[in-house]
């Protein structure tokens, strides 16, 4: 069984790693500040810090999860990590390429920094979790994708203009038809997540479906966070949400909370 570590200690290390990087031996952030930084990281994420603590007000970590956040704690520390300028300062609220330059040297940081401080498994879950929180792979390869028109385009440039019009309203016409096809998939799809939801919750008795059914904590997570996801989509598409909730007799928060 592994054991747990207190806020507390998980303080003291953090306090130890910078009073060691630093150079006149002076630079160490005080335990006010690591709590703050680390609460400021939970609630990024939605979680009230009240949750962690157990009854006597005192926060516990597994000896990952403490890795974890000592790594996560260091980069809000560090005023050219990309935590601090996400968390802290806010200055990255754009995904545009640059940032998405930042996460990726983040999610190698974090990798990195875990690497032989807990098991390759336990690593890449988290560092699975960090991808799928960030949407870091979907958002790069969309990048790539506007990279890849910008390229088509400029190879165009030896064609006569006509011939350069007629080929670019041919991809416009792909990606207009691809457009219409995920468009009724997404819909089709929704729906019927929703109404498995529904059965499940009408067979079983409970509040939420919770996924640990699927024994693997990585591929719970990626159902959990679809379905946080469509709750968003249906939130901004009230005719969807709308025809759900009619079509299915409930409200879709009572399907995706």
């Amino acid at each position: 069984m592994s054991k747990k570590i207190s806020m507390h200690a998980l303080a003291k290390s953090i306090e130890d790693e910078f009073y060691n990087k630093s150079e006149n031996g002076k630079v160490s952030p005080s335990y006010k500040t690591i709590e703050r930084r680390f609460m400021q990281f939970v609630g990024s994420f939605g979680i009230d810090i009240k949750e962690l603590k157990n009854k006597n007000g005192e926060i516990y970590l597994e000896e990952t999860e403490a890795v974890f956040v000592q790594g996560i704690i260091a980069q809000s520390l560090d005023k050219k990590g990309f935590v601090y300028k996400f968390l802290i300062t806010g200055e990255l609220n754009e995904l545009d390429l640059a940032t998405l330059l930042e996460i990726g040297d983040f999610m190698k940081y974090m990798y990195e920094y875990m690497t032989d401080k807990m098991s390759d498994d336990d690593r890449d879950s988290y560092i699975m979790d960090l991808n799928r929180n960030f949407k870091y792979t979907a958002l790069l390869e969309r990048e790539n994708i506007y990279r890849l028109i910008d390229a088509l385009y400029l190879n165009l440039n030896s064609l006569l203009y006509s011939h350069q019009v007629s080929l670019l309203l041919d991809l416009k016409k792909v990606l207009e038809k691809e457009f219409v096809r995920s468009n009724i998939e997404i819909v089709l799809n929704t729906i019927e997540v929703a109404q498995i939801i529904k059965d499940h919750k009408e067979m079983t008795g409970e509040a939420r479906i919770d996924y640990d059914y699927l024994n693997n904590d990585d591929i719970a997570e990626e159902y959990r966070q679809r379905d946080r996801d469509i709750l968003v989509f249906l939130e901004e598409n009230p005719l969807i949400k709308e025809h759900i909730e009619t079509k299915l007799n409930m409200t879709v928060e009572e399907l995706f909370k």
